[in-house]
């Protein structure tokens, strides 16, 4: 469907539509009540940005579809992790306007991703099982995991609240 359907969940009652210009199958809020839309299966390489029921804007420009946004902790700065693999920071606060402050490089495969709670660091999972971990303002690398052979693909991470924790979801290949 190209709708979103927002709805409260105390009493049941739809309280906006959002309409997407493509079919949507994917759909994320930050903390602040920001909606993003995009789809990746209908060749969108766009995201739009929703506060209530008005259009903020819409971001274009990435080389390959859209695999998954993640919000930081004040709604401020997204993760887009492309599906190959290049991951970008942006800032959303001056919406229309949006920058990419960083862009890790698809050559390392990365296929999840997160902030911490305090939003201090940003995470990511690869397709060769390793977790890199970096400063969120300076993106320099301050920790890594390696998992040894045979190599897993890193599916899911998160971050407790408190960001002292992190869990890991992997798996072998197939």
């Amino acid at each position: 469907d190209k709708v979103v359907h927002v709805y409260n969940i105390c009493d049941g009652n739809k309280l906006m539509e959002l309409t997407h210009p493509n079919f949507v199958d994917h759909v994320s809020c930050s903390s602040n009540n920001l909606i993003a839309t995009w789809s990746n299966i209908s060749n969108d390489r766009s995201i739009q940005f929703w506060d209530n029921d008005k259009k903020l804007g819409k971001f274009n420009g990435v080389e390959n579809n859209i695999e998954s946004i993640t919000f930081n902790k004040y709604g401020t700065r997204i993760l887009m992790l492309c599906m190959n693999g290049a991951l970008y920071v942006l800032s959303v606060n001056e919406m229309p306007e949006f920058n990419i402050l960083h862009k890790f490089e698809a050559s390392l495969y990365v296929k999840c991703c997160a902030f911490s709670g305090d939003s201090r660091l940003i995470a990511f999972g690869t397709y060769y099982g390793k977790v890199f971990f970096f400063d969120a303002d300076t993106y320099t690398e301050v920790r890594r995991i390696n998992y040894p052979s045979p190599v897993p693909i890193i599916y899911s991470i998160t971050f407790d609240p408190t960001s002292q924790f992190i869990a890991i979801g992997k798996g072998d290949y197939a």
